[in-house]
């Protein structure tokens, strides 16, 4: 991967096109789940609990506690949905987020009727359905609030589920317990993080019984823009349960929206397609595998939930083609740095989801995962630039990866958030037969985003429209400014 090493803003002088040189190792320095571009679901939508406020507001602007508001049960039987998550193919559906914590089981005995807020039968099985019928596994949040009177994890709620599950042969491929623990202490008064290691324990001899082969995942702690984890948990579990964990999982949203009752980086337009902002998920990342090399070497490390900002994303920022540099950006550098599955924040609902509701209309991401999941393979290769003068090409990110098929070429992955063109070169490696990608819009606040100078959208019958890219017929591939591209180089005769 190559970065910008000067902070800019997206707004460098107009002048000539730049001449770059890409050089691209053989050597496989990352490898990836097959499932590595994934979707959630929180399970506030999921129950009909509460989500994110779709008119947006904080909580001082009229919008319910915290900026959320009652949802309608998530209805995960339009044909639309089914279409719209095959169109970038399978990965795995998290169901989790802050209500993971506040859901009790019908499975387990109790009443929707009750009045406390209960994840139906039928809700878990529709779910289900929308996974088989898409090629999803699931991957599931469970509540860690359900304590027995010495402060202990009560398991039997959770015990209920699972079988359950088991017997109807849903696609769980894996369960973690609780969501980003972080913050228990504030919201639930408890519990501590060494007495979360000790129920780790308990979850994961539970789900081996009960589920073989079902991975075990956590913490799920989050990490927030500039201050990382605000309150430490991951080490203390890691230290306490890392053995019994297949897969550490981290939460990152690199800022706030206006929903936010705390925020420590409002979000902005300015500052996102800034080095700074862009750049510090590899600290935070660094941060989690340093602990994750420490405390569970056998565990791979995935990116369980993100998004462009926190509390259901800023509204005209985070559904905007502006934010696809920020997830372009994130995708490749997470992936060179050994996160081997990455969980978008959400499918659908509020301002940072791929799907904008009630139509599912796909935002500007929505095309990002469907270009990625087609062109990019699972192998991250090294890729190092170099100007032709010999300085340093600013506002310039490039990844490389070998294509999905064996044998089929590289995948070239490269944001220009400059205002002048790079005219990119390839080194000893010729892009003639190869073919181009090129994304952009009218304007960077635009939910549009252009292919080759055409407007994306779905037909009527939410038919993909043509994908085929443009061929790149000579030695180089000229990027203009703020251009999103993707270019599969052939393989080598």
């Amino acid at each position: 991967m190559s970065r910008s090493e000067d902070s800019g803003s997206g707004a460098s002088d107009r002048t000539g096109p730049v001449r770059v040189e890409l050089h691209i190792g053989s050597t496989v320095v990352a490898r990836l789940d097959d499932r590595f571009l994934s979707v959630g679901l929180d399970l506030g939508q999921v129950a009909g609990t509460k989500f994110w406020d779709p008119e947006g507001g904080g909580p001082d602007d009229g919008a319910a506690t915290g900026g959320s508001a009652r949802m309608e049960p998530y209805d995960f039987g339009r044909p639309a949905l089914v279409r719209m998550l095959q169109g970038f193919g399978p990965g795995y559906l998290r169901l989790g987020g802050t209500e993971s914590d506040q859901l009790a089981y019908e499975a387990a005995g109790a009443d929707p009727a009750g009045g406390r807020a209960v994840l139906t039968d039928a809700q878990w099985d529709a779910a289900m359905r929308l996974a088989r019928d898409t090629g999803y596994r699931v991957l599931f949040t469970a509540n860690a609030t359900h304590r027995r009177s010495d402060g202990s994890w009560d398991p039997e709620p959770t015990r209920a589920l699972i079988t359950r599950a088991v017997a109807n042969g849903d696609p769980i491929a894996g369960w973690s317990l609780g969501n980003e623990p972080n913050y228990f202490a504030f919201n639930y008064g408890g519990p501590a993080p060494e007495q979360l290691a000790a129920d780790y324990r308990v979850f994961a001899d539970l789900v081996r019984e009960l589920h073989p082969g079902a991975l075990v995942l956590g913490p799920a702690a989050a990490y927030w823009p500039t201050v990382g984890e605000m309150v430490p948990v991951m080490e203390a579990v890691l230290a306490g349960a890392g053995d019994v964990l297949d897969v550490v999982t981290w939460h990152y949203y690199p800022q706030q929206s206006e929903r936010c009752p705390v925020t420590v980086r409002p979000a902005t337009a300015a500052q996102a397609l800034t080095d700074e902002f862009l750049d510090e998920v590899e600290t935070h990342q660094a941060t989690v595998r340093t602990l994750r090399d420490r405390h569970a070497p056998q565990a791979a490390i995935w990116l369980q939930e993100t998004g462009n900002a926190q509390c259901g994303g800023q509204p005209g920022l985070s559904d905007t083609v502006r934010a696809s540099f920020w997830w372009v950006h994130e995708l490749g550098r997470v992936a060179r740095l050994g996160s081997e599955a990455v969980v978008r924040w959400n499918l659908s609902g509020a301002d940072y989801a791929l799907l904008r509701e009630p139509d599912l209309e796909p935002n500007p991401d929505w095309w990002i995962d469907v270009l990625w999941r087609r062109l990019v393979g699972s192998e991250v290769l090294d890729v190092n630039v170099s100007r032709a003068d010999g300085g340093s090409p600013a506002l310039l990110d490039v990844f490389a990866h070998r294509a999905p098929a064996p044998g089929t070429g590289i995948t070239v992955v490269a944001a220009n958030r400059s205002e002048h063109p790079f005219v990119v070169g390839f080194g000893d490696t010729d892009p003639s037969g190869g073919r181009c990608w090129r994304l952009d819009a009218d304007d960077l606040s635009s939910q549009e985003l252009r292919l080759d100078g055409t407007p994306l959208r779905l037909g009527t019958d939410g038919a993909l429209p043509d994908l085929s890219g443009t061929p790149v017929t000579g030695p180089t591939v000229v990027l203009e400014p703020l251009t999103i591209a993707f270019v599969v180089l052939p393989a080598a005769g």
